[in-house]
C-alpha cells in the first residue's frame, strides 16, 4: 500500500518536530508533504532540518483565496497518481490505534483498507489531549490525560463531520478542515484508526493559535463554519480566555490514560532512518 500523508502548518514551533518523525516514521521518508503557511516562529527551520525526508512549500492562505482546503487540494491532487492512499492531517493530529502507536499496527489497518471500492475513510472517534495550563519542554510527551470524542456529529448540528482520508483513485479535493472533501466514490469507511488531537498545549500557544485564525480574513463573516474558533477569539477580546481555556480543555471528563504516544515518540529518537532532533525544547 503506498501511502502518503499532507499537512499545512503555521506557527507550530512547539509541536512540529515530534509530528514530523513520528509522521515519516509512520509513512516513510518521501511520503510526507508540508505546505508551511508563512510561519515565524522557527517552524520553518525545523522543517528545514528534515529537507531530506519531507518535501515542503512555504504558501500563504487566506480566506479570500487560496484558502487552505484549496492549497492542500492542488498538493494532493499533484501526487495522487504517485499513491494508493492520501491522507491529510494537521500538525496536532497524529494517527493511532485505540491502545497503540506502533506502525505495524497502525500499517494493518491502512493494508486492510478497500481503496479500489471506497472514496473516503473516517477517524470515527479521537482522543482529546487534554493539556496543561503552562508550556513546558517538550510539553506534548508530558500530555498522558484524554477525553474521548467523535467530531462525526458535531455539536449535534453536523453529520459525516469526523476527519477524513482518501483514496488516491477517487479523489477530488479536500475542504480546510479535513472533514469532507469530494470524492468520484460515494462509499465510506469507518475504519479503526483514532486520531489523538493535541489542539491545545498551553495558554500562551492557544492564544498564539486563536490569533492567527483571526487573521485568516474574513473567514467566521463569510462562513458559517469554524464556530469553535470564533468563540475563542470572543473570549480573548473580553480578556476571558484563561476560562474559556480551561472549560473546553482542562476541566473535562478524563476518559483514558494513555503512557503510548509519549513512549513511541521517545522511542523513535533514535530512528535509525531520522536525523538527530534539532536543539529546541
Amino acid at each position: 500500500m503506498r501511502l502518503c500523508c499532507f499537512s499545512m502548518v503555521k506557527d507550530e514551533a512547539d509541536i512540529i518536530e515530534d509530528w514530523l518523525r513520528y509522521a515519516i516514521s509512520i509513512f516513510g521518508p518521501g511520503n510526507v508533504v508540508v505546505l508551511d503557511d508563512a510561519s515565524s516562529d522557527g517552524t520553518s527551520d525545523i522543517l528545514f532540518h528534515y529537507r531530506s525526508l519531507i518535501r515542503t512549500e512555504r504558501v500563504r492562505s487566506s480566506a479570500a483565496g487560496p484558502s487552505k482546503g484549496e492549497l492542500m487540494t492542488a498538493a494532493m491532487n499533484a501526487d495522487r497518481g504517485a499513491y494508493d492512499i492520501l491522507v491529510p492531517l494537521d500538525a496536532d493530529e497524529f494517527i493511532g490505534l485505540q491502545n497503540s502507536w506502533r506502525r505495524s499496527d497502525v500499517m494493518q489497518v491502512f493494508e486492510g483498507l478497500d481503496v479500489a471500492r471506497t472514496g473516503r475513510f473516517k477517524f470515527p472517534l479521537t482522543y482529546q489531549a487534554i493539556p496543561p495550563l503552562s508550556a513546558a519542554p517538550n510539553g506534548i510527551r508530558l500530555i498522558k490525560d484524554f477525553s474521548v470524542t467523535s467530531y462525526e456529529f458535531f455539536g449535534n448540528r453536523r453529520t459525516d463531520f469526523a476527519k477524513t482520508f482518501f483514496s488516491a483513485r477517487h479523489f477530488i479535493s479536500v475542504d480546510s478542515g479535513n472533514h469532507h472533501g469530494a470524492s468520484a466514490c460515494e462509499r465510506v469507511d469507518y475504519t479503526d484508526f483514532w486520531l489523538y488531537h493535541f489542539p491545545a498545549r498551553s495558554l500562551d500557544q492557544f492564544a498564539k493559535k486563536i490569533l492567527n485564525g483571526a487573521r485568516y480574513a474574513g473567514l467566521w463573516e463569510k462562513y458559517d463554519k469554524a464556530q469553535h474558533w470564533r468563540r475563542a477569539f470572543d473570549a480573548y477580546r473580553c480578556g476571558e480566555l484563561e476560562s474559556h481555556y480551561r472549560k473546553v480543555f482542562v476541566d473535562v471528563s478524563k476518559h483514558r490514560r494513555a503512557e503510548w504516544p509519549s513512549d513511541e515518540l521517545t522511542f523513535i529518537d533514535d530512528h535509525p532512518n531520522l536525523p538527530p532532533r534539532c536543539r529546541r525544547s
